[in-house]
């Protein structure tokens, strides 16, 4: 069972901040938590910048109950270890706890060296101890716009296809309600960019037929 628990006193320093932490959180980062397959929680790590995960249910941010759990197991800092990497990132480092931290790969668990950081990637499950909750990364990408962008000939194309109205093998668009359009019907009902973009698309589409 796992809980958070924000600690009572914020400006003591109950835990080491590393110096490469981060200045502002990743607001949406957070971990899903499952147990034999089934979906427990969602646990929101996103409001600070370095969490204590552990036992002490009176020093810890994340509070977990399991036997196993070190009472000061792990901490996740937002930021990475590695000043000149960019983007948005988030490390786990193990304390140096009893029965260790664990990244998941496949059917493996791989177990993290105390007190080195490991920079997290979205989808990376995480376990501690011999608890059997698997912790999994989330929210470290950002959110991708649906459109792709038109910045080239190919762009018309490929902004079509990823809005759904193209189907790549017969170029036939295609409406949510399965009526068949012609490419060329269906450009005048949307607003996918202007003449000089459609008339590219077009361009491209009587090229793949010619072949």
């Amino acid at each position: 069972h796992e809980s958070r628990k924000m600690a009572a006193a914020s400006s003591e320093a109950k835990y080491p901040v590393p110096n490469w932490a981060a200045e502002k959180p990743i607001k949406d980062l957070h971990l899903d938590v499952f147990k034999g397959g089934q979906h427990l929680a969602k646990l929101r790590i996103g409001d600070k910048v370095c969490l204590l995960f552990g036992r002490q249910a009176d020093t810890v941010d994340v509070l977990l109950e399991h036997g196993s759990i070190s009472r000061k197991h792990a901490i996740i800092v937002h930021g990475n270890p590695d000043l000149k990497a960019k983007g948005a990132s988030a490390s786990i480092v193990d304390l140096g706890s009893a029965n260790g931290t664990f990244i998941k790969e496949g059917s493996g668990r791989k177990p993290l060296k105390p007190k080195e950081p490991c920079v997290l990637k979205e989808g990376m499950c995480i376990e501690f101890g011999e608890s059997s909750r698997s912790y999994y990364v989330r929210g470290l990408e950002e959110k991708k716009d649906k459109e792709a962008p038109l910045d080239d000939e190919l762009g018309a194309k490929r902004k079509y296809k990823a809005t759904g109205y193209l189907q790549t093998d017969d170029n036939i668009a295609i409406k949510s309600g399965k009526k068949r359009l012609k490419p060329e019907e269906h450009w005048e009902k949307t607003s996918f960019g202007d003449d000089k973009r459609k008339n590219k698309f077009l361009r491209l589409l009587g090229a793949k037929k010619k072949k």
